[in-house]
């Protein structure tokens, strides 16, 4: 009988975010953001393979309060060191691989997740991700990591911006580990657009966007959230900005 490898989520989330403090549990189709986010990715892993990793700090109690409510698992770890945080997650969960997931992320793409994970589950890659390029909106990466190859290279990050970008170092050394980068080639015209949640104005878009669906949000894939944009993204000439880094 032939065994998988876990393939579990990781969400990073926080309640002081700089922009938009406690943007984690604020309203987004009538549940607060990091619910939305974890409805969402119910579609693709069952609850038990998700994991909340959040901080020790007083001000991230909240999250972990949500977190015991809506019987998700809760790590909590370093605020500042968000790559230690999320390989502790990992870990202890039992995971062989992690799914990264932003937590201000609210429209991930399922199918692309779904994808991701079955190719993950065939057990030959280190390092998947859809975020190369850029091709996928901003606020829909999705980067899937071997633990133990992430905690590996993880022994030899000490530069502050890697410790705080969780797999920022592993793109400036592209010759680590076995890697699959997917791209968006159905959907050209989603390159360039923000829906990832920093600013007030961005969750405004975001529920402008949930208040126009006909369907539960989680039928709405890139195509159908394309659907919802006006005017849709290759009419507009204003991407200035929207190129975060991953």
């Amino acid at each position: 009988m032939t065994t998988h490898p876990r393939v579990g989520a990781v969400v990073l989330s926080r309640y002081s975010s700089s922009r938009l403090p406690g943007k984690a549990l604020m309203p987004l189709g009538g549940r607060p953001l990091l619910g939305f986010v974890l409805e969402r990715l119910t579609h693709a892993l069952p609850l038990d393979d998700i994991v909340v990793a959040t901080s020790v700090e007083s001000s991230d109690d909240p999250i972990a309060a949500f977190c015991r409510r809506q019987s998700v698992a809760c790590y909590r770890g370093d605020l500042h060191d968000v790559a230690g945080r999320f390989a502790g997650a990992a870990r202890t969960a039992g995971f062989d691989f992690a799914t990264r997931i932003n937590g201000d992320n609210a429209f991930v793409d399922i199918p692309t997740l779904r994808q991701m994970i079955a190719i993950a589950k065939d057990d030959h890659l280190d390092f998947l991700s859809n975020v190369d390029g850029r091709t996928f909106p901003v606020g829909m990466s999705i980067e899937i990591l071997r633990t133990a190859f992430y905690i590996r290279h993880l022994n030899h990050l000490t530069r502050p911006e890697h410790l705080e970008h969780v797999t920022l170092a592993l793109y400036q050394r592209p010759h680590l580990g076995r890697r699959l980068y997917l791209y968006n080639t159905h959907h050209p015209e989603a390159a360039g657009l923000h829906l990832a949640i920093d600013e007030l104005s961005d969750l405004i878009f975001a529920r402008t966007l949930v208040a126009r669906m006909q369907a539960p949000h989680t039928h709405y894939d890139l195509a159908r959230l394309l659907q919802l944009i006006d005017p849709p993204p290759y009419l507009s000439d204003d991407t200035e900005g929207s190129l975060a880094s991953p």
